[in-house]
């Protein structure tokens, strides 16, 4: 191979360098990152940085960040071209191994995985750092999903086995980071609360379903009604004049909650009950009835600074930590000439990913 045809990864390696460089030299302590980690087969995360800042506060507690897989669109051994593939290795990317975004603290990357993710998908999530926890189907014999493809979502209740965690924050494999996001495991919002008594409640679980678990975490953010909303977006009454949609109801894409199997079995209570929540939504409906406001495990919100689905450049210059955002899709902020920032920085991170990759892979030659 000649230096012409080496140019790209060499290009790519020295960028890398530059980019970690400089976040090694830094003197805001919010910034320090440390070296970019060797990447070998296997669960492997970042060492935890030497300086770390007040709020993340020493504990035993085990923590997850985690997000579900199940590939029902692209079944090809072409993996380079798969976009939902390509969307699961970014966000582990930038949990695990980005300097602008990777944990500063030790919080494993789990990825639910149903049946119909090839095991060549598998081995390269793992050998990224991921963690990969097989889960089978939820299947319910009632309703219909708005669409077909959804019928794989309920199995991401699944997360609430995971009970070899105290918390995890559920992220949609299309979310992107501009930041680090440990410290929402300190918001107020996702703390143990505990479960109010049936009796004190409007809204009642259910004749027949089985009990609720003593405490609880589920917290989230307002479902986004368009890219048109003020930053952060809020309910206005009963109008979508603030940004959210349908006062009290949650987007399904971006939850931290403690897994539980008290909780789960109440969940799969819910699936096999016919009606017992608008099904065209899968899961999403499903935990808004069970955590919903009135009720005794009422859900805590998060600040929409965390996450907002369609977001645009306002949101960015306010400073939004995550998009909930397909990197391979326009924006629709786009279409009133607002998503200029936000095309950047999808497109940037989807490509720092692959030269960070690249350049790795060429170091190891």
């Amino acid at each position: 191979m000649t230096l012409f045809s080496q140019r790209p990864i060499i290009l790519a390696a020295i960028a890398i360098f530059l980019l970690n460089f400089f976040f090694l030299v830094s003197k805001d302590g919010s910034s320090f990152c440390g070296a970019v980690p060797t990447l070998k087969h296997g669960n492997t995360t970042p060492k935890s940085p030497s300086r770390i800042t007040a709020a993340f506060k020493s504990s035993e507690e085990k923590l997850a960040f985690a997000m579900f897989f199940s590939s029902t669109v692209d079944q090809t051994e072409d993996l380079a071209n798969d976009k939902y593939f390509i969307s699961a290795r970014m966000l582990v990317w930038q949990l695990l191994h980005s300097p602008r975004t990777r944990s500063r603290r030790n919080v494993d990357v789990v990825i639910l995985v149903t049946p119909s993710v090839s095991e060549s998908r598998r081995r390269v999530l793992e050998a990224d750092g991921a963690i990969i926890q097989p889960i089978d189907f939820l299947r319910k014999e009632w309703g219909e999903f708005r669409e077909t493809r959804w019928e794989d979502m309920l199995a991401k209740l699944r997360g609430w086995e995971m009970t070899q965690y105290s918390r995890v924050a559920m992220l949609d494999t299309d979310i992107i980071l501009r930041e680090p996001i440990d410290h929402i495991f300190d918001d107020e919002a996702t703390q143990f609360k505990k479960t109010l008594s049936i009796d004190n409640v409007r809204n009642k679980p259910p004749q027949g379903a089985p009990p609720l678990p003593d405490s609880y975490v589920l917290a989230g953010v307002g479902e986004t009604f368009s890219p048109e909303h003020p930053f952060p977006p809020f309910w206005d009454g009963d109008s979508v004049d603030g940004g959210l949609y349908k006062k009290g109801y949650f987007n399904g894409g971006f939850l931290v909650f403690s897994p539980s199997k008290t909780m789960f079995e109440y969940f799969v209570w819910m699936i096999k009950t016919p009606n017992s929540f608008i099904a065209e939504l899968a899961e999403q409906n499903l935990l808004n009835v069970v955590h919903d406001w009135n009720g005794p495990a009422p859900w805590q919100t998060l600040n929409s600074t965390w996450n907002i689905m369609y977001p645009n450049d306002d949101d960015l210059k306010g400073g939004l930590r995550t998009m909930h955002q397909k990197w391979f899709e326009n924006p629709k902020a786009d279409e009133k000439k607002n998503g200029d920032m936000v095309k950047e920085e999808m497109r940037r991170a989807r490509w720092e990913m692959q030269g960070w990759y690249d350049a790795l892979e060429a170091s190891s030659r």
